[in-house]
């Protein structure tokens, strides 16, 4: 959307000669890809795929760790955090550089807090010189992150898939995922953070006992580096994302229907519906709520407008944002009028899992029609409403629960969704009734 902002502010202003320059090592097909993203006709893209840049040796490792009881295999294997932790001190140790991907904030967290401890018995001073990276985190604190790394102060970092892409940060020895991540892309992209300029690197994927993919890889190691990337994929008609823009768009020059257009078949419905309109210009402006301004307000690395502040209180600092769909599931308990959570730092052996529960309304029928072999189907416009109503208290090594709690006044989290519902030998079959 931002890029057809762009587009749409260059042709105001005469210049029909941009040109845009992608660079990617995973992307499966650039050329359709880079149509959909910038919004261009096939003519207009060119694929320049000669790979010349200077690099050295790759070794991938797929580190499966043990059974609990090597004869008892139902006992299933060592956690993943104690294995990861041990390869990283022992990398740490040797001097090596490394970064560690998680796939979610709240395991980069415990893996840095597990990391610090383990430095405290077998290396000391070290224990400064490893640091998180994610998501969250103010821009301020970032930057300073990104600088230590690329100076060589760091030798480890642990991070989120915030450092797979687009940040420099200078060159590292080793890389370490904790579980595989969601693409086999994801996968490459983090593992091509280590060795660059002609170094020798190594990409270790420590596998996690339970998971299914994660063994896969385990019995086809070849595969992380063999197998097809997978074809990316583009959602432009997400209502929420694309009346923001036309927001900002209207605000760089207001809207016509030709303009509108290029957000995609649905932006002038959007337009009628969350635009100002102006009858002596026939144009959309932004609506009156922004004060002209609507980029201040229109996030662009979630959907989400609101997002609530943790304060320290020790402090009396900000040290995160959190967006309001995440903070039920991650703040114990928050200012749902004021959008805040107060938060004190804390030495214990356990995280917190949201017990939570989720109750799908169907609102209306969109679409029924009856399908060979069924009763019947259709498509249903419904209500998800989400209430996290306490929580556990979980290891994060063994994962074991343990000391619930239920008292938690939490606001609930409502969404419209689509779904669909089957009645007849399928539903049957699989145990659910009619």
């Amino acid at each position: 959307m931002i890029m057809r902002r762009l587009r749409r502010l260059c042709a105001f202003h005469d210049n029909f000669h941009v040109q845009f320059i992608s660079c990617s090592a995973t992307i499966a097909d650039p050329a359709r890809h880079m149509q959909t993203f910038f919004g261009l006709d096939e003519t207009a893209v060119h694929v320049v795929a000669d790979d010349g840049a200077p690099c050295g040796e790759k070794h991938h490792v797929v580190w499966n760790p043990p059974l609990k009881d090597a004869r008892r295999g139902d006992l299933g294997r060592i956690s993943t955090v104690v294995e990861t932790v041990r390869l990283v001190v022992y990398l740490m140790g040797r001097g090596v550089r490394v970064i560690c991907f998680a796939k979610v904030r709240r395991m980069c967290e415990i893996l840095l807090k597990e990391t610090q401890t383990a430095l405290r018995e077998a290396a000391p001073d070290l224990v400064d010189r490893v640091m998180s990276y994610r998501g969250g985190y103010t821009a301020q604190d970032r930057r300073r992150i990104e600088g230590q790394l690329f100076r060589g102060e760091l030798l480890c970092v642990v991070a989120t898939n915030a450092l797979e892409l687009g940040v420099d940060i200078g060159s590292l020895d080793a890389v370490i995922h904790m579980s595989f991540p969601f693409t086999l892309a994801s996968y490459r992209q983090q593992s091509g953070r280590a060795g660059r300029r002609e170094r020798d690197s190594v990409s270790i994927l420590v596998a996690e006992g339970e998971n299914r993919a994660d063994q896969h890889y385990a019995e086809n190691p070849s595969a992380l580096y063999d197998a097809p990337l997978e074809s990316p994929h583009l959602d432009l008609t997400t209502a929420t994302v694309v009346e923001a823009h036309l927001q900002c768009a209207a605000a760089e020059v207001p809207l016509d229907r030709e303009s509108a257009d290029l957000f995609g078949d649905g932006a002038w419905d959007l337009c009628r519906e969350f635009l100002s309109w102006d009858k002596a210009t026939q144009l959309f402006f932004p609506h009156r709520k922004y004060e002209g301004r609507p980029s201040k307000s229109v996030q662009i690395r979630s959907i989400d407008e609101e997002s609530y502040r943790v304060v320290d209180v020790t402090t009396h600092q900000d040290i995160e944002d959190i967006e309001a769909s995440r903070a039920p599931f991650t703040l114990y308990e928050v200012n749902a009028e004021r959008l805040y959570a107060k938060v004190r730092p804390t030495n214990v052996d356990f995280v917190t899992v949201p017990r939570d529960f989720t109750d799908v309304d169907p609102a209306r029928t969109i679409e029924s029609r009856v399908v060979r072999a069924t009763k019947g189907g259709g498509t249903v416009e419904t209500e998800v409403k989400t209430t996290v109503f306490g929580y556990f208290k979980m290891n994060p090594r063994t994962k074991q629960l343990f000391g619930a709690t239920t008292d938690l006044e939490m606001p609930s989290i409502v969404k419209e969704r689509f779904g669909f519902w089957i009645d007849g030998w399928f539903v049957d079959l699989i145990g659910l009734g009619t």
